[in-house]
């Protein structure tokens, strides 16, 4: 039986108990409210179907059924009264849209098994600009919802067949979300949530706080809606991790190992406020604007721990102990190299050596946008008019590493189940215990940042005419102009220097660097060696005063997690990246010139749309034209890169002489800004028809191509090469866009107002789709005084994919009781060779999952509400790793549950809670013999009150 088999197998058990758990909440529901049942409530039935959870799902359903598109929404009609902390929780319960939760909450999106990059959201019918927090995040399209908490919006859509004037850019679904207006609300209401977050990881309460004032004037031409929202949340994240495989022959056959087994704890405190201001005027019944202001800002300060020991760094495995499971070690012992007995004897060094890691950094995001809007309508035409701007910054100000190594005699690792251990052993012979950690040596640091901008400048309008034209009733047109910039910065700011000791081994030796100081180079053969790291001098690599043991964590003290001690981060930098010792030791910042660089789109679209209706149908047609005009700014370099960024800002000219000696005759190491301009057009055609087979049954078809630009690091100009090896990486600002010819037959059957049946057909044929190549190009080898040719790894447009899927919805409501279930099948067939091996990601699809689905059951009446949800989708691929390994995220399956109680008409009792099953996030490498990475992020748990007037 295949291993997807059995996934599905138990994907179908796990959904039977759910099913099963789901009626038990019913049945128990029913024996909670039987004696109120017995009473007269038809008067609150009627409020119920309006105001509850029911009155939301008959607003999704209307939209839905009224859309001339394939359509999907989740509303909120009552205020406050979206199910999930932020927006990406609550499109996950939408058919086809599955998320990524690698830190406990939803942060990005896919639409039907596409890449998170390849999918839009827009706020109120425009872009917001996003940035990343996390350093590892490489900037891209994709929307990062950790910014936007769920109560700012009334309404999301997500848009799976397209429409002429909506946006283009999204292959698998645009999302559209939708605020409030003040004038559609009652004057002055007021909505508090006053509620507290307790995380059973990291065992701490956090406020979840939000506010909403609304007015308008007696005679509804002018409103203005205030609301404020800070949701904190301290996050912990235990991690087991193999950071990488690698192929190693035995006995004649290739099997993957691992580069290396960690501990990894990571701490969050999370700090996010969100501040929305609409201002509204309708000075008649024609003429209305709204102004709209978002703010919305995260502070993701963090730190992170690694006891880590590397497989592949002067050690060796022991053939004799590896235990095998298809291609793949899992298990066996690590010696140093010189005593394996396939050893390399040719190593300068063969010390097996441990690490902890510890990385402080300073993170966060801020999210604007100021949106103005102006709709005029008479008898017979509707103008519409829109402009605004809006922009994003985020990412790490500050990533402070230290480094404390551990020479070792043998590692026993063990990768069998859904975990990974290694034990350590010293040198003379006994298991490493925690003071031994505590007694290490500093042996490196390390400073960097790196930053993220996302702007975008936007204004457009469009006219709609009311027509007689055969079934053709409206003609819409417009056009709409964006100015995009996405860009980032990168600094490095360490030097690495030889102890005496390291000096009587083979050091180079090096005056005056800094006034009366000596110190001892690293090599004098090259600067990656002579930059690579950050003044190590033997006074803090020796003196005992900066040994872990004297930054242990000052609130919990020896608190340990997975048998190792952690360290207090602000009392780390206070010492070892103190201003006086940055000033001592002359650290300034240099640019990582490939981390540098900048992405401008002009994008000009026009756009032509009919709508259409006749007896038993209705529909619209459309054609949208796209001109983008791409200029990406980055550094490119002769020689070294860090010699050239040196020699760039002038401030280091006695190391670039003494590392890279050359003829003063000769080209040297140089860097210079180079812009590279890309320019094409696209035109989009589509046509959606609804027919209405009865008053309650519609089937759709739909025709459409649409486009997604290339992701912002795959066309940013930044490049690093190898002289030696005549190998490297680049961007491509040269690429294409991904075009998709899509084709979707929809059949709806809506048997009572909050009930339906529905079944989607999709079918996407993906061309153009970027892939791994290579671009050969010469560059400066400054040894030789010669120019080289370098194949360069790049980005390019490859065959592309098809992908099909078949999405089933049902929801249905039984007096208070109701369930919501939908499952989305869906299988890619790739047009590239897949040779995981040799070109890694090649054949894959990032986010696709072969099979989700969401089921829910509810209970409501005038007194409570119950919701009890559970998610799931199955294994996806997740990218490369740092190491050029395939990262497979395996199958995940959430429960959440709320309960709300009201105590009169203005105040509500509200508890909920997260991942009520305490799933774990679990990672491999290609196959699931080779695990990578195992996540625990525990359950959260909400309680509070929502007063509302």
């Amino acid at each position: 039986m295949s291993n997807r088999l059995k996934k599905a197998i138990i994907a179908a058990n796990r959904m039977t108990l759910i099913a099963g758990s789901l009626s038990a909440l019913t049945m128990a529901s029913i024996g909670a409210v039987a004696q109120e049942n017995t009473n007269d409530l038809s008067g609150l039935e009627e409020e119920v179907l309006v105001l509850g959870i029911r009155g939301s799902l008959q607003q999704s359903l209307d939209t839905k059924r009224n859309a001339s598109s394939i359509v999907d929404a989740v509303t909120s009609e009552d205020i406050g009264k979206f199910p999930d902390k932020n927006v990406a929780e609550s499109l996950s319960r939408v058919t086809g849209v599955s998320i990524t939760r690698d830190f406990g909450e939803g942060e990005k999106i896919s639409v039907r098994g596409t890449d998170p990059s390849q999918n839009r959201t827009l706020l109120n019918g425009s872009a917001v600009a996003s940035a990343d927090w996390f350093v590892l995040d490489n900037p891209s399209r994709a929307f990062n919802y950790t910014l936007l908490p769920s109560n700012v919006v009334s309404s999301l859509e997500v848009y799976k067949s397209p429409q002429a004037d909506v946006q283009e850019g999204s292959l698998g679904g645009t999302v559209y979300l939708r605020t409030r207006k003040p004038l559609d609300l009652d004057p002055n209401t007021i909505s508090i949530q006053a509620q507290g977050q307790y995380s059973d990881k990291s065992e701490e309460w956090d406020p979840q706080l939000s506010a909403m004032y609304s007015y308008k004037t007696p005679n509804d031409v002018f409103g203005v809606l205030v609301s404020f929202t800070k949701q904190d949340r301290t996050l912990t994240r235990d991690g087991i991790e193999a950071l990488g495989f690698t192929t190693e022959e035995i006995n004649g056959k290739d099997y993957w190992r691992p580069r290396s087994v960690g501990n990894a704890y990571f701490y969050q405190e999370r700090e996010r406020e969100t501040g929305l201001l609409s201002l509204q005027l309708r000075p008649n019944d024609k003429l209305d604007m709204t102004l709209n202001y978002l703010n919305s800002e995260l502070k993701a300060d963090n730190i992170n721990h690694n006891l880590v020991v590397w497989l592949t760094r002067n050690g060796a495995l022991d053939h004799d102990t590896a235990v095998y499971e298809g291609d793949s070690v899992v298990a066996g012992t690590m010696l140093p190299c010189s005593d394996a007995n396939l050893s390399d004897e040719g190593s300068n060094s063969c010390n097996l050596v441990s690490e902890m890691a510890v990385i402080n950094r300073e993170s966060g995001t801020e999210t604007e946008a100021l949106d103005f809007d102006l709709t005029y309508e008479s008898d017979s035409y509707r103008i519409n008019a829109k402009l605004g701007t809006t922009e994003a910054s985020g990412g790490t100000s500050k990533d402070n590493y230290l480094q404390y190594n551990q020479n070792l005699s043998r590692v026993d690792f063990d990768g069998r189940g859904e975990t990974f251990q290694a034990t350590m052993i010293m040198p003379d012979g006994r298991a490493q215990t925690n003071q031994d950690i505590l007694n290490r040596n500093l042996e490196w640091m390390q400073k960097t940042d790196r930053l993220m901008t996302d702007e975008e400048t936007y204004f457009g309008s469009d006219i709609e005419f009311d027509v007689e034209f055969g079934a053709i009733n409206s003609l819409k047109m417009g056009f709409n102009h964006r100015d995009h910039d996405k860009g980032q910065t990168q600094n490095d700011y360490r030097f690495h220097w030889w102890t005496d000791d390291q000096h009587a081994a083979g050091g180079s030796y090096f005056t005056d660097v800094l006034p009366g100081e000596e110190r001892w180079m690293y090599g004098a053969v090259g600067a990656e060696q002579a930059g690579g790291g950050f003044i190590n001098t033997y006074s803090y690599l020796h003196n005992g005063n900066y040994t872990p043991g004297n930054f242990l964590d000052g609130v919990t003290g020896t608190n340990t997690i997975d048998n190792y001690p952690l360290l207090e981060g602000d009392r780390m930098d206070s010492v070892m990246f103190s201003n006086s010792v940055m000033n001592d030791y002359g650290v300034r910042p240099y640019k990582r010139l490939s981390g540098n660089w900048d992405v401008n789109e002009k994008i000009n679209a026009f756009f032509l749309k009919a709508e259409f209706e006749g007896e038993g149908f209705r529909g619209d047609m459309g054609l949208r034209y796209v001109k983008t005009d791409v200029a990406s700014t980055g550094w490119v370099h002769e020689g070294d890169p860090l010699a050239a960024t040196l020699a760039l800002q002038g401030e280091y000219d006695l190391l670039v002489d003494f590392a890279f000696p050359t003829d003063p005759n000769a080209e040297r190491v140089t860097a210079h800004q180079v812009t590279t301009d890309h320019t094409y057009t696209s035109i989009l055609p589509n046509v959606n028809v609804s027919f209405d087979l009865t008053d309650d049954t519609i089937f759709r078809l739909s025709a459409s191509r649409t486009m997604s630009r290339p992701d912002y690091i795959t066309i940013a100009s930044q490049e690093s090469f190898n002289v030696n090896t005549l190998g490297g990486a680049k961007g491509n600002p040269k690429l294409n866009p991904t075009y998709s010819n899509n084709f979707d037959i929809s059949y709806e059957w809506y048997f009572t107002d909050t009930s339906a049946l529905t079944a989607t057909y999709f079918y996407k044929d993906i061309t153009g789709a970027p892939t791994n190549g290579t671009i050969s190009e010469q560059r400066y080898d400054t040894e030789t005084s010669e120019y080289v040719m370098i194949d360069f790894n790049a980005p390019v447009n490859g065959k592309g994919y098809v992908t099909e899927g078949l999405e089933i919805g049902y929801q249905q409501s039984f007096g208070d009781f109701g369930v919501l279930a939908n499952a989305t099948i869906s299988d890619v067939d790739h047009n590239e060779e897949r040779d995981a091996a040799a070109d890694s990601g090649v054949g894959l699809v990032i986010g696709h999952s072969n099979f989700m689905y969401n089921l829910t059951g509810y209970y409501e009446n005038s007194f409570v509400s119950t919701r009890l949800s559970y998610n799931y989708r199955s294994e996806y691929y997740d990218g490369i790793s740092s190491f050029n390994s395939e990262v497979f995220t395996d199958d995940f399956g959430q429960l959440d549950a709320s309960v709300s109680v009201n105590l009169g008409e203005h105040v509500e009792l509200v508890f909920e809670a997260v991942n009520l099953l305490d799933e774990e996030v679990n990672k491999y490498h290609q196959s699931e013999e080779r695990f990578s990475k195992v996540y625990k992020n525990g359950s959260r748990f909400v309680i509070g009150a929502n007063v509302k007037f």
